[in-house]
């Protein structure tokens, strides 16, 4: 009788022991998610591509574009969404050096991926180097005894050393007036980052606060920096206006549908070049996107132009509809041209109809001559 009484006491202890331990892994979690609720977590995989590989799109925008017209040079938030055309997310970043403060509208739709701190290093700038690994020990050493803060609405965040990445390897096409000072052209590069991925915010104004700071250390060369970044955002719903073009694919009426937040004018289509033309109109401060239904007459794969020039682009296919969309990102006013591959066939009214009735005509033929006995034995 003890020895179950033992026994009892034994298991209730345990039990509630083994309640306490769950409580407080709980609770350790809840206050893990709970530190910087607004955000993606480190080591998570925002719209399917890892924190290293979102870094190394931040880099490949930033250093992209002229000094002129860069938003890491624009002290005003002018160029804010510059060649911003992906379709997920908007990139925020800091600056030379210094203090600044932008404004900034962008779409609710959107996550928005912050550079708070980073150090690159390419073969154009280090042309001594020969590996990958001499550009990640440039990239991180670089970074020596940084330190950094975030804040959103006053929020500050936690545990920032989390989403501190290394790059892989990524190519960049470095413009005239670079923000690196060096010869235009292609290379290589590796950066040591610290950037973290809001989720999409609630339209209205919001501002984010971020501060880098690295300290001087003549024993590795490492030079001593500061950036302190405001961002004043005014995040609104894009509000989509549907336009329907007819247009003639080998004799035949098709209907080609185009969704944008922008005004959409001047639409043509050559089934002789296999182009697909218009214009849009919109709001020099404000991103616009643009989705076009290009399937029911142009095959991929597909070149896309803004104004001449070739740009990147997004595709998505319906699963339910199986129709291919183009996705474009711009703002102001452009012309854009979407060539493909092939014009799609199309059967028409009266040969559509014919083939269905051979169709039905042989299924009726074969069953009277037994093929489905067959099929059954």
């Amino acid at each position: 009788m003890d020895g179950i009484r033992y026994t009892l006491k034994f298991m209730i202890f345990a039990i509630f022991g083994l309640v306490c331990i769950i409580s407080a892994s709980s609770l350790a979690f809840a206050q893990t998610v709970s530190q910087n609720p607004s955000a993606y977590q480190a080591g998570s995989n925002p719209f399917g591509l890892t924190y290293p590989q979102w870094a190394a799109k931040w880099h490949q925008l930033w250093m992209s574009m002229p000094l002129q017209s860069n938003p890491a040079s624009d002290p005003t938030g002018k160029y804010c969404l510059t060649n911003q055309n992906d379709s997920h997310v908007i990139f925020l970043f800091g600056n030379g050096g210094g203090s600044s403060t932008r404004s900034c509208t962008v779409p609710a739709e959107k996550a928005i991926y912050i550079g708070i701190l980073s150090n690159e290093c390419s073969f154009k700038e280090f042309p001594k180097f020969n590996s990958t690994t001499d550009l990640l020990n440039c990239a991180v050493s670089g970074n020596q005894g940084a330190s950094v803060t975030l804040t959103v609405d006053g929020m500050d965040f936690k545990n920032l050393d989390n989403y501190r990445v290394h790059t892989d390897l990524f190519e960049v096409v470095f413009p005239k007036n670079n923000f690196q000072g060096v010869e235009p052209g292609q290379s290589n590069a590796v950066a040591d980052m610290w950037g973290v991925m809001l989720m999409p915010l609630s339209p209205g104004e919001h501002e984010v606060h971020f501060t880098g700071l690295v300290l001087g250390n003549p024993a590795t060369g490492t030079s001593s920096f500061a950036l302190d970044q405001t961002y004043h955002l005014l995040v609104k719903k894009s509000t989509f206006g549907v336009t329907t073009n007819k247009v003639t694919v080998n004799g035949n009426p098709v209907i080609l549908t185009i969704n944008s937040s922008s005004t959409v004018s001047n639409f043509t289509f050559s089934g002789q070049e296999k182009r697909i033309s218009f214009n849009i109109n919109g709001d020099e401060n404000t991103q616009a996107t643009t989705l076009v239904q290009v399937s029911p007459v142009l095959a991929g794969p597909y070149l896309v132009t803004v104004d001449g020039n070739s740009t990147n682009f997004d595709s998505l296919k319906d699963q339910s509809s199986g129709q291919t969309n183009i996705i474009l990102i711009n703002t102001g006013t452009h012309n854009i041209s979407i060539i493909g591959t092939n014009v799609v066939p199309e059967f028409p009214y009266s040969s559509s109809f014919l083939v269905v009735s051979l169709i039905v005509a042989s299924i009726i033929i074969m069953g009277k001559t037994g093929f489905s006995n067959k099929v059954k034995s």
